[in-house]
């Protein structure tokens, strides 16, 4: 290798995951780049990559072409923005606001001794999603 040269860049964050207090059905508000001050619903996370597909944020337009039961023209589709540019959408503050977790020690159920609490206003994070039970055999 000559001198100066420079070296390829190793793919990012092999297997490592950020860590994330947003979660799937959360309603965000977009706080920086193009879409800021959007609001919309995450549909997917991606921890690897960093990123978070909202629905109805950073829209791009998609060409599509003939093919056999297929129509063209344009179709609009939602693309993933760096999970650092949004933020959990207080519905009763009108504006974002950051997540912290409270321990709930009466709580004899394991989902429920942990729970995401807004700490702009004190209030609990009702989660809407369900986690899938293990098979019994």
């Amino acid at each position: 290798m000559r001198k100066g040269a420079k070296l390829p860049r190793p793919a990012k964050s092999l297997g490592k995951t950020t860590k994330s207090r947003l979660k799937v059905g959360d309603k965000v508000v977009v706080i920086a780049g193009n879409s800021k001050g959007k609001t919309g619903v995450i549909k997917s996370l991606d921890l690897v990559k960093s990123r978070v597909l909202v629905d109805g944020i950073n829209v791009k337009v998609k060409h599509k072409k003939a093919g056999k039961d297929e129509r063209t023209g344009l179709t609009y589709e939602s693309s993933p923005v760096a999970i650092s540019n949004v933020a959990y959408y207080d519905d009763v503050k009108k504006k974002a606001t950051r997540i912290g977790y409270k321990v709930n020690a009466a709580s004899s159920n394991v989902a429920e001794k942990k729970q995401r609490f807004l700490k702009a206003s004190e209030r609990v994070i009702q989660s809407n999603y369900v986690r899938a039970q293990k098979k019994s055999t």
